[in-house]
């Protein structure tokens, strides 16, 4: 019997039928990206290559934001700027920024739901964080784009970065470091698929390799990271416009599904999206919803925890994001839904 769960780390995909053929092209390989580990390499190599060529002085983060990432270019010799924004609350941002040519701002696309609200901006450069839309580069009309692979696809590392407007990308190098995160972001991704097959295998030890892996991508040594050729293997494999296509498929049934009682929490609005965002009045009645999910299989998670600034530290904590990709068929969305539906509270 099958171990079936919802949520978390992807595990090795196997099936063919997200295999690109002779007939589908795969999205993210070709001459105009540049590949490399990590999301937060990809953004640092913008940077980088922005400072030494473009006297670039100071960029821009929204305050509600993913802080490893920022943490991870702390070396770099630019000011690091907060604005005001956060996707659960309307913002005004009219004077937040210096428009000069030394400035970058990056505009973080919320789980594929919904940007920032930049306008009037002359002379700034935009850089678009699209990790959580990864396939929006193509409709991107910043000067650079950005994103992590992990988030949407069951790759073991992975990020790349693009420039709508023709500039310079930069460049990446092979390592022996990133070589070895791969190894066991490869062997964790390995043993749930089989535990997820129903074999016999420590969910610890693959739980293990999952967090040591993650910790590895915050080691500055990958600042220039290429995409090691192990990672680069399973990427080309994927059929990533399939995989994608059916995650908003999946959306669509849960937007139809929930009652009434459910749709003042789901911050969906579309089939586009990330996953399915659940956003609560307050951080008891979201901590009830995570518990009876966990009890059920069903693994949700924040996005993201340890916030640095007030007002976002409030909204992380009412917020709560169930994972509703590919991997998931009509009968597990139904079940996930059920199960959402059934949840004891009160507001």
């Amino acid at each position: 019997m099958k171990n079936k769960e919802f949520g978390s780390y992807f595990s090795l995909e196997t099936n063919q039928n997200w295999f690109v053929d002779s007939k589908n092209e795969q999205p993210l390989i070709n001459d105009d990206i540049a590949l490399c580990i990590s999301g937060r390499t990809a953004i640092f190599g913008i940077l980088k290559m922005g400072i030494l060529k473009n006297g670039w002085e100071r960029v821009y983060f929204p305050q509600y934001y993913c802080h490893e990432v920022v943490d991870f270019l702390q070396d770099l010799p630019i000011e690091i700027c907060y604005y005001s924004f956060n996707p659960f609350m309307d913002n005004d941002i009219g004077h937040a920024f210096i428009d000069e040519k030394t400035s970058v701002i990056v505009n973080v696309d919320y789980f594929g739901i919904t940007h920032v609200p930049i306008s009037n901006i002359n002379n700034a450069v935009i850089i678009d964080d699209i990790t959580y839309s990864i396939l929006s580069f193509t409709s991107s009309t910043a000067a650079y784009c950005f994103a992590s692979l992990r988030k949407e696809l069951p790759v073991p590392a992975g990020g790349f970065c693009f420039s709508p407007a023709g500039h310079e990308l930069p460049s990446f190098v092979h390592s022996a470091q990133a070589d070895s995160l791969i190894e066991n972001s490869l062997i964790a991704m390995t043993m749930k698929k089989t535990y997820l097959d129903g074999n016999k295998v420590d969910k610890e030890e693959f739980r293990k390799l999952y967090a040591f892996s993650e910790e590895g991508f915050t080691n500055t040594m990958l600042e220039d990271g290429a995409l090691p050729i192990k990672a680069l293997q399973v990427l080309k494999k994927l059929n990533v416009s399939e995989i994608i296509k059916q995650k908003h498929i999946n959306i669509t049934q849960i937007l139809n599904t929930l009652s009434d009682n459910l749709t003042p929490f789901c911050f969906n609005k579309t089939s586009s999206g990330f996953g399915l965002v659940l956003y609560f009045d307050d951080k008891t009645l979201r901590d009830s919803f995570r518990q009876a999910l966990v009890q059920a299989k069903i693994y949700p998670a924040i996005l993201w925890p340890e916030q640095r600034h007030k007002e976002s530290i409030k909204n992380a904590d009412q917020m709560l994001f169930v994972h509703v990709d590919y991997r998931y068929n009509t009968d597990d969305i139904d079940y996930i839904c059920t199960t959402l539906e059934t949840i004891d509270y009160e507001i």
